[in-house]
């Protein structure tokens, strides 16, 4: 079952009222028994629980008739309200990688669904996962979703994405042109799952902003505001635990799951509905115990990566460059570590606030909250 009571920013319901507002709505009801007042409303660093901003969608979808309401509020989402999720997704080095970053820290989004990105041929396919979206307003998140993508990927490289083939679980409404307009195609309906595809060399495309030192402090901020958010309670805080306890030889996922008397399976859904994965929590461990290895220069880099569980050296060496930007070699000669220089500097970045990172990125920022 998921967790509907993560705390989400407050953005999501802030742009949901002004949809609401623009259809005729009041706050009042828009907000009606979802606990958010208008107060809370107006605090930019507010949180709220998912479950609230469900709410929020219920008393839209339930008092505005429109087959398409969830596109028409995906395209209120733009790069600049997502703070420093949105700037991480803007440093990335292409749209894979955005894509991947994404994904990675997707309970920082507005999305309710999950995320799939898989190879299949020559096509990048992007699959909105809605098992566990509540069914009464499943096509308005999944829609909302799929449409603020079509904007984030507008804004990343200045024209509209090329879809290959977009398709959705639900049948088909009278009007397509919104569909038409946002998609450049009509899509499929009443299919087994909700997916658009992209072709697979238009993903590797470069982005303007992409920024390698900003992305990895980005990542960083992403990551401890995740932490602070969920304050890995539950399975996730005892898979944590159970990673950081085998300095020795680092095990994997099936391992783990026996140690806490369950099939690796019944892990895998656990931990999802929790808002993370066993990758997700494997990087981390594995980046916070390379780190203090590194440190202690007692160890050669060979003898890290076995003991961090990978088959091999180049793999370890792949996956920290992933994380820091840096080789562990790098590290280990600069004697200097977790520092993440700015282009043509020799400053350490630490962003503290998004108009720092927008310095950086040469943005301008509207009501950029997170």
């Amino acid at each position: 079952m998921a967790d509907w009571d993560y705390p989400r920013s407050i953005m999501g319901a802030q742009l949901l009222v002004e949809l609401g507002r623009d259809y005729g709505l009041s706050i009042d009801d828009c907000l009606a028994q979802t606990g958010i007042t208008p107060t809370l409303l107006n605090d930019a660093h507010a949180t709220i629980a998912a479950h609230q901003e469900l709410g929020l969608v219920r008393n839209l979808t339930r008092a505005i008739s429109m087959a398409d309401l969830g596109l028409v509020a995906g395209q209120r989402y733009h790069l600049t309200t997502l703070g420093v999720y949105g700037f991480a997704l803007t440093s990335s080095a292409n749209l894979r990688s955005a894509f991947e970053v994404g994904t990675r820290y997707l309970r920082l989004s507005y999305a309710f669904c999950g995320i799939r990105l898989e190879e299949i041929g020559d096509v990048f396919r992007v699959t909105f996962l809605d098992h566990e979206t509540p069914a009464d307003v499943r096509h308005f998140l999944v829609e909302r979703t799929a449409a603020g993508m079509m904007n984030f990927h507008r804004e990343l490289l200045g024209v509209p994405a090329p879809i290959r083939h977009v398709a959705f679980c639900r049948p088909a409404p009278s009007d397509l042109q919104r569909y038409i307009e946002l998609f450049g195609r009509v899509p499929q309906f009443e299919a087994q799952s909700n997916y658009f595809d992209l072709d697979l060399t238009w993903v590797e495309t470069p982005l303007p902003q992409a920024n390698a030192f900003t992305v990895q402090s980005c990542e960083a901020q992403c990551r401890a505001l995740l932490n602070e958010r969920r304050a890995l309670k539950g399975i996730a805080a005892h898979v944590r635990e159970l990673l950081l306890k085998e300095v020795i030889i680092m095990p994997d996922m099936e391992q783990v799951a026996a140690s806490l008397s369950m099939a690796s399976r019944t892990l895998r859904r656990k931990l999802s509905a929790e808002g993370c994965s066993f990758r997700a929590l494997l990087d981390e461990v594995r980046q916070t115990l390379a780190n203090e290895l590194l440190a202690s220069r007692d160890l050669r880099v060979d003898d890290i990566a076995r003991r961090l569980g990978y088959a091999d050296t180049s793999s370890f060496i792949y996956a920290y460059k992933r994380w820091t930007g840096r080789t562990p070699r790098g590290i280990l000669k600069s004697g200097v570590n977790n520092a993440y220089p700015v282009p043509n500097s020799r400053q350490i970045v630490r962003f503290s606030d998004v108009s720092a990172l927008a310095t950086v990125l040469d943005l301008k920022i509207y009501n950029c909250a997170i």
